[in-house]
C-alpha cells in the first residue's frame, strides 16, 4: 500500500517480501515475480493453520487483546468491525493469515457487528472465502468507513502496519459526524511520537492522527511468539473517556 492509496503489489510466495543481495556496488534488491495465487484449498489450509497457531501457542495474545479491548468499549456496544489493509492469506507463511484469524476471532465476540475487510491486494479466491464467512468485502479505494447509525456504539479497526497516510485519511473522513472519537484501532504502535515526527510523516499533515492519539491510551500488543513479525510495533490506541477532540480537522 501507499500512503496516498491502496496499491496491489505483485510478489511470489516465496518472496513476499524481496531480498537484497550484496555486490561490488553495494546493496542491490532483488528482482521480485508475479505473484502465483493461491487457490481455495491453499486459502483454506493457511487459515486452518492460522487460526490453530492463535488457538494453541498465541492464546496469550487473544487473550490480552480481548481482554484490553473490553477496557476500551467501556460496556459500549460494537456497531462494526472494520479489517483494513490486512494482506494476502493464501500461504501458511503470510503475516496476514495470523492477522487476519486474530481480527476474526475477536470479531466472534460481537456477533450482532456488521464486519468489513478492505484491501484492493486480496485475490478473488481469498475474496471469495471471506464472504463465505459472511464477511462485507469492500471494492472501493477511499477509506471512508460505513456509518455507524447507533452514537453510542463503538468501531473497532484492525489497520496493522498501517501507511502513515491512509490512517490519517480514516479518522478524518469520520472525524465531524463522531465515529472517529468512538473509534477502538489496533494500527501502528504511536506512543511516544513527538509533534515533530507527526509533522514530517507525510508532508506535515497528520492532523487528526495527531489530535486522536494526543489524548488516547496506548497500550503495545505482547509479542506473538508464533511469527513475531505479524505484529511487529503493533499498539490497541483508543480513547479512554469521552473526550472532547478538536472540532475540525485543518
Amino acid at each position: 500500500m501507499e500512503d496516498d492509496g491502496f496499491t496491489r503489489v505483485w510478489r511470489s510466495k516465496k518472496q513476499r517480501t524481496a531480498g537484497t543481495a550484496a555486490g561490488k556496488g553495494g546493496r542491490k534488491t532483488a528482482p521480485c515475480p508475479s505473484r502465483v495465487d493461491g487457490d481455495a484449498t491453499e486459502v483454506e489450509e493457511a487459515m486452518r493453520r492460522a487460526n490453530e497457531r492463535m488457538e494453541k501457542d498465541g492464546g496469550e495474545l487473544l487473550a490480552w487483546t480481548r481482554r484490553e479491548m473490553d477496557k476500551a468499549l467501556r460496556g459500549r456496544p460494537v456497531a462494526q468491525v472494520l479489517i483494513l489493509g490486512n494482506g494476502n492469506f493464501d500461504g501458511a507463511l503470510e503475516p496476514g493469515a495470523a492477522q487476519l484469524a486474530l481480527a476474526l476471532r475477536v470479531a466472534e465476540s460481537f456477533p450482532s457487528a456488521s464486519l468489513h475487510f478492505q484491501d484492493p491486494q486480496c485475490t478473488a479466491v481469498e475474496c471469495d472465502w471471506l464472504r463465505a464467512r459472511r464477511v462485507d468485502v469492500r471494492s472501493g479505494q477511499d477509506m471512508q468507513p460505513p456509518q455507524m447509525h447507533n452514537e453510542d456504539a463503538v468501531r473497532l479497526v484492525f489497520f496493522i502496519h498501517n501507511p502513515h497516510g491512509l490512517m490519517e485519511e480514516l479518522l478524518s473522513s469520520d472525524w465531524e459526524s463522531g465515529g472517529t472519537a468512538r473509534s477502538v484501532l489496533l494500527c501502528n504502535d504511536y506512543g511516544g511520537w513527538t509533534a515533530d515526527e507527526f509533522e514530517q510523516s507525510i508532508d506535515g499533515r497528520m492532523p487528526a492522527t495527531c489530535e486522536f492519539v494526543r489524548q488516547a491510551k496506548i497500550v503495545r500488543l505482547p509479542t506473538y511468539e508464533p511469527f513475531p513479525s505479524a505484529f511487529h510495533h503493533t499498539a490497541l490506541i483508543y480513547q479512554p473517556e469521552d473526550v472532547q477532540l478538536q472540532a475540525a480537522v485543518n
